[in-house]
């Protein structure tokens, strides 16, 4: 509507946070990096794109906008790929019987609600890729207690948005090993030391040139290890009458 309509004047930010998936890495199944790589490739992400986005987004595979310098041109997610995720569901399967069920690994999925969007999103999600390799039990619960949750880890997985500020140091408070503890602000409770070592290294250069090397390393790292599972680029509108 706001797109369509004649009396309305948009701003829109298409730079800024992504929409992901975040994976909590302290607890089963996603302490596995083979369950993460898993449902990372079960996913049909073109299917929710058109599904949910409708053509107002573009699609993410890590960290910033591809318009932004500190953007990695070299990472792709290798979404949509249900036989790379068959072979990483029957390895976990074989070693950890009890956290799969039918030969799909037992996964739980949260969102806010009531929300229609994040409802149509989830089922995107399930229905595109996921019920194949996995059985996935939705939990649906409202914003102040799902957003409780994830700071607590007491979670799986979760879709969320995060990140998108001017300067990424400014967002390392969301990925520094330091900020996991009981109420964690890094969310999906993460912790590479290498990444951790490059985050410390880019704060302490005033080199733009090196610190977006540091940054496009950083997420390379990070998609390496599939700590998130990203989808697309949020935008942010403000619209107003040509009144104002």
């Amino acid at each position: 509507y706001l797109q369509t309509s004649d009396n309305l004047v948009l701003n829109t930010d298409e730079l800024g946070e992504e929409t992901f998936v975040v994976l909590n890495h302290e607890a089963p199944p996603f302490d596995d990096i083979r369950v993460r790589e898993a449902l990372v490739r079960a996913t049909n992400r073109d299917q929710y794109m058109s599904i949910v986005n409708q053509g107002t987004r573009i699609a993410a595979d890590s960290w910033f906008h591809p318009d932004l310098d500190w953007h990695n041109p070299d990472i792709k997610q290798p979404v949509g790929d249900s036989a790379g995720a068959a072979a990483f569901v029957e390895s976990y399967c074989a070693d950890v019987p009890d956290g799969c069920e039918g030969g799909k690994i037992k996964i739980q999925f949260g969102h806010s609600a009531p929300s229609a969007a994040n409802e149509l999103a989830a089922t995107a999600l399930i229905d595109g890729g996921w019920n194949e390799h996995f059985a996935v039990e939705r939990v649906e619960i409202r914003q102040q207690e799902f957003i409780t949750n994830v700071a607590l880890g007491t979670y799986q997985s979760a879709l969320y948005r995060l990140f998108g500020a001017p300067d990424p140091d400014l967002d390392r408070i969301w990925i520094d090993c330091a900020t996991i503890s009981a109420i964690s602000l890094n969310f999906g409770r993460h912790c590479n030391p290498e990444i951790q070592a490059l985050v410390e290294q880019q704060r302490g250069s005033t080199d733009r040139a090196e610190r977006i090397g540091l940054w496009q390393e950083i997420a390379q790292l990070t998609a390496d290890d599939y700590a998130y599972l990203y989808l697309s680029q949020t935008n942010w509108t403000i619209a107003n009458t040509d009144a104002v």
